[in-house]
């Protein structure tokens, strides 16, 4: 199945072929269906297996170019390595549908990062320097209406829960919630406080409306994904359950 199976178009098309990326990595098929339609999503790949791509892609799909206030996607990761490489991905699908991504991260001047960010449709971050840049004023995200937490466990292994749930409590609480690492059973694999949203597509500005095809999601409940989702019930009773996918390299 190639990318325009799924319903991919045909701009992204292309720009993943310019890159040698002609057919979609079993993760990116995968979680494309939920991720598209704005479903809230947790995804467990390994690590080189085109992850960073199974939700670049849909968030390509669906932001509106002209939406305001902006930002309106935010991927949250732990490193600045992997903020790096993960602007770097997703620039190849957000040139071809004209949105810009900007990242930012701690080692540089937090002036200097915070230019262009009114500016981006989506900005890649790390939780401390996006939290300073809140607290400073330098950053809005009540535009938001989708968020991803890339390498989810190893953020809140880090230390970061503090600064992601405040990040998050700016955020609007009606967006999409997308959860995607190499692992989703570490130490706080139960403990997401706060980062949860509500189930169901966005009703943000900064997505295109989209009509809902009937019939059952790609994101069912398989036999290999059964311990994430295991893991995740254990989570207080507050928070919404994600829909759980696994992909192999």
């Amino acid at each position: 199945m190639g990318f325009r199976d799924l319903g991919v178009s045909d701009e992204v098309v292309q720009a993943l072929a310019s890159r040698g990326i002609l057919a979609p990595f079993p993760i990116q098929s995968m979680v494309w269906e939920d991720a598209r339609a704005g479903r809230d999503t947790l995804a467990r790949s390994k690590t080189g297996s085109g992850k960073t791509l199974g939700f670049a892609i849909p968030i390509a799909e669906r932001l509106d170019p002209d939406a305001q206030p902006l930002p309106a996607a935010l991927v949250l990761v732990p490193t600045r390595e992997l903020a790096q490489q993960v602007r770097e991905d997703f620039e190849v699908v957000a040139a071809a549908k004209g949105l810009r991504v900007q990242a930012v991260y701690g080692g540089t001047h937090v002036r200097e990062q915070a230019r262009g960010v009114e500016r981006s449709h989506v900005l890649i971050a790390t939780p401390g320097r996006l939290d300073d840049l809140a607290t400073r004023g330098l950053v809005r995200l009540d535009g938001i209406s989708v968020l991803v937490l890339d390498e989810a466990d190893r953020m809140l292994d880090m230390g970061f829960q503090p600064q992601v749930d405040r990040i998050v409590r700016r955020l609007p609480k009606d967006r999409q919630t997308m959860f995607f690492s190499a692992t989703l059973d570490g130490r706080r694999g139960a403990d997401r406080r706060g980062v949860h949203a509500q189930p169901g597509a966005p009703r943000g500005r900064g997505v295109r409306p989209r009509r809902r095809r009937g019939g059952g999601s790609s994101l069912h409940l398989r036999a290999a994904a059964r311990h994430i989702s295991q893991e995740w019930q254990k989570r207080p009773p507050s928070i919404p359950r994600l829909r759980s996918a696994t992909g192999q390299s």
